[in-house]
């Protein structure tokens, strides 16, 4: 009775509950014909095994299965879930261009004597700061100053015989083509003097901007000829963090963008980009680009390697649930 009432319960179909129910009875007659044999555990387990195998393959626990339809009005609604929907809009995808790249200084010069002349004295060592203007390396005054000292003598004589030219121009003794060559003469020797004082000055080798004095290329006493550096000042602030750009890429990369990067050394830096080249380099068919980063401490070295990663123009590409 209690098969019965669990296949009734079961919704089965017509065929289903008749083999399960001769199945029962075939099983109830059997266990009161021999109750002797049913003493065997393992003929207790096999019943208890085909019995549960019987009823599982034909019982269902699927909600999917059945389904409830109401009416109301002039209206069917089904009750049962046969479509999952779900509403999907268009996000923007930022995607990246990954580039391997390494840091570089901003500006390095070498600072180079413009005379010739002995190094007398060297103001500062390699490593310290140094401001745009100050004198890092002097060299030996020689004959400069006596040289300025002779034109400055030229220019008050001919300044003397301009003014002596000009009075005898107004009496007419003198025609205005001589006062001219007084003049000329005298202008001459102004710009004499301009020339050896410049000659003079130009024994200090200064600094042309903010930076390091980063290296030392002449010592005290060394001879130092037009052209021959002293040494070289490097500007850190900002540093440059460079790469090359495949052709594929180059089109996604443009001056402005956005862009990070990964030191060797693990630090994490952010800027943007100031420079994208226009042409490629003839043995690896790449472009140079440049980003910029802020570097007031000093604290990024120049020469580390890095990962590149600059952001172009998001697309609507990816989808996100509502």
């Amino acid at each position: 009775d209690g098969i019965r009432d669990s296949v009734a319960s079961r919704g089965l179909g017509d065929v289903y509950k008749r083999q399960i129910l001769s199945f029962s009875g075939h099983c109830k007659s059997t266990l009161f014909k021999n109750s002797s044999r049913l003493r065997s555990p393992l003929f207790i387990t096999l019943s208890v095994l085909i019995f549960w195998m019987f009823t599982g393959i034909f019982s269902s626990d699927d909600e999917g299965s059945n389904s409830v339809i109401e009416i109301e009005g002039n209206t069917a609604i089904n009750n049962s879930t046969l479509v999952s929907a779900r509403i999907f809009n268009a996000k923007p995808k930022i995607s990246f261009v990954v580039l391997r790249g390494r840091t570089e200084s901003d500006r390095n010069v070498y600072i180079a004597a413009e005379t010739t002349g002995i190094v007398e004295n060297i103001y500062f060592e390699k490593g310290d700061k140094v401001k745009k203007g100050e004198i890092i390396c002097k060299q030996s005054i020689d004959a400069r100053k006596a040289k300025l000292d002779e034109a400055n003598a030229l220019m008050k004589q001919k300044e003397l015989e301009w003014q002596a030219s000009k009075t005898l121009v107004e009496k007419g003794y003198r025609s205005q083509t001589q006062l001219a060559a007084s003049s000329a003469a005298y202008d001459a020797s102004k710009a004499l003097v301009k020339q050896m004082e410049q000659e003079l000055d130009n024994i200090n080798i200064r600094a042309p901007f903010d930076g390091i004095f980063n290296e030392k290329l002449a010592e005290i006493g060394d001879f130092l000829s037009i052209g021959k550096p002293c040494g070289k000042v490097v500007d850190y602030d900002p540093i440059k963090i460079t790469a090359q750009v495949s052709e594929k890429e180059i089109l996604s990369v443009k001056n402005g963008l956005p862009g990070r990067a990964k030191l060797s050394t693990g630090e994490k830096v952010e800027g943007l980009v100031t420079y994208v080249s226009n042409t490629a380099d003839p043995a690896t068919r790449t472009f140079r680009i440049e980003m910029e980063v802020e570097n007031n401490n000093l604290s990024y070295k120049d020469g580390l390697t890095c990962l590149l990663y600059t952001s172009p123009s998001p697309r609507d590409a990816t989808l996100s649930r509502m």
